[in-house]
């Protein structure tokens, strides 16, 4: 028995055409990144950060310093006086010249002399007498004249301020201007020669040099000096040109995350 013929298959339908449509076709919306897992942000692919350039900090200029103004220039302090005194000699014509040098008295009575000419008090006299001797002189009696020479120095202590060395030289000096000024004075040497128990003897006035004035000072202190110029002021600090603080590179992720988000939620929202 022949096998039955099978049916023939229905015809399909004509597949219609598409209607034509007035609106343009949407583009295709972006795939969003895949939001990560929260507390799963190592399955992320984290990219290697480049390090930050930090600048090179420019060396420091040291600020100059001011210029210290001159300070007042010191004055010296006066110079303290040690000792004041006025020495010289003079040459007296004597009567028993030897006898006159010997006698204590004598010696006294001519510092009272000089006392009584610059007005300097006789403690503050001291007198050295001499009997002199010209070369090729013959022998003299004892009871001839001769020269004596008086070396005096008189000392003006600081406490003696009735009078100045300058006015006891000044005094001397006019001791032997004149022979009545000379003859005032040896009168005054006999006077307090006899007055202080010496002998009796005949005086004139033979020279009277210019005495000397002779001040001792204390060596003057030093004045003090200016005191060291200032330093120069501090230069600026070494990271004078501040470096820009990169930010961490886990935030940079988060912030790319946040971004990619925020894109596919606009895209959709146009879409929809």
């Amino acid at each position: 028995t022949s096998a039955p013929t099978p049916a023939a298959a229905p015809t399909s339908a004509p597949t219609p055409a598409a209607a034509p449509t007035s609106a343009p076709t949407p583009a295709a919306a972006p795939t969003p990144a895949p939001t990560p897992a929260a507390g799963n942000m190592s399955d992320v692919s984290t990219p290697t950060p480049k390090p930050a350039s930090t600048p090179t900090p420019a060396s420091p200029t040291p600020a100059a310093g001011p210029t210290p103004a001159p300070g007042p220039t010191a004055t010296p302090a006066p110079p303290v006086v040690l000792e004041r005194k006025v020495t010289g000699m003079m040459r007296l014509s004597v009567s028993n010249p030897q006898d006159f040098c010997n006698d204590t008295n004598a010696s006294a009575g001519v510092a009272n002399a000089l006392s009584e000419a610059t007005s300097v008090p006789a403690q503050h006299i001291t007198v050295n007498l001499t009997c002199t001797r010209r070369l090729g002189e013959q022998e003299r009696s004892l009871q001839s004249t001769g020269s004596v020479t008086v070396d005096y120095t008189i000392n003006m202590p600081p406490t003696l301020t009735s009078v100045t060395p300058e006015n006891v030289q000044q005094s001397i000096v006019a001791v032997g201007a004149s022979n009545s000024s000379k003859a005032n004075f040896a009168s005054s040497v006999v006077r307090e020669v006899s007055k202080a128990g010496g002998g009796t003897y005949n005086v004139t006035i033979a020279e009277v040099p210019p005495p000397t004035v002779v001040v001792v000072t204390a060596a003057p202190t030093p004045a003090p000096g200016p005191g060291p110029a200032p330093g120069p002021g501090p230069g600026p600090s070494p990271g004078g040109n501040t470096p820009t603080t990169s930010a961490a590179p886990g935030s940079r992720l988060r912030c790319s995350v946040a971004l990619a988000l925020l894109a596919g939620a606009a895209a959709a929202a146009g879409l929809a």
